[in-house]
């Protein structure tokens, strides 16, 4: 992993590279190395991905490209899963505990590691059967979302993507939404600290 923040309209081509290549050139590299006969093949991927980062526009990508080869080694007959996390609080990256990572993982639901292992081994299992409705299914799977309405507990503004067709099983129903208004200036001038 590799995270080089900027706007895609200020970002350098290093920065593009940088974030990219690791997730790319890794994951094909793994395919080219690893016998055809394998029984798995798991990539760690990131929903960044599939929701979209303004300021992680390369690393979304990486994402998005590791997602595309697993869909193509599973139309060939090979087994292939991207698995597309969120935040990871109990290792890792955000487990670190740098504000950097609290900061880049706001609003989404925080994973634990055991729930990894299970992810993980329900894929494999997945794999192992092999059928094709079975394998085409699994070639992507995304954990770590959170719902519109975990958002509107703690306050934070829904994001736009979830107003994506993709994510309607995310939302509220309308007359739910209706009822959970909040206004944010109200909120920020009533907090305590500047946490």
């Amino acid at each position: 992993m590799v995270l080089k923040d900027s706007m895609f309209g200020k970002m350098l081509h290093d920065a593009w590279q940088a974030a990219l290549r690791p997730k790319i050139q890794g994951s094909w590299n793994l395919h080219e190395i690893l016998p055809a006969e394998l029984g798995f093949f798991i990539m760690l991927s990131s929903l960044n991905g599939v929701m979209g980062v303004n300021s992680q526009a390369n690393y979304a990508t990486g994402g998005t490209l590791q997602d595309a080869p697993a869909q193509y080694l599973v139309s060939i007959g090979l087994p292939a899963t991207s698995l597309d996390l969120g935040a990871v609080n109990s290792i890792g990256f955000v487990a670190e505990g740098s504000e950097y990572a609290r900061h880049t993982t706001a609003g989404l639901e925080q994973l634990q590691e055991n729930e990894i292992h299970y992810l993980l081994d329900y894929i494999l299992h997945m794999q192992a059967r092999g059928s094709s409705g079975i394998a085409e299914q699994a070639c992507q799977f995304t954990a770590g979302f959170s719902s519109e309405a975990m958002y509107l507990d703690e306050g934070v503004p829904v994001p736009a993507f979830l107003q994506f067709p993709l994510f309607t099983h995310l939302r509220l129903p309308t007359t739910a939404q209706n009822n959970r208004v909040f206004d944010v200036r109200k909120l920020i001038q009533a907090s305590k600290s500047l946490e």
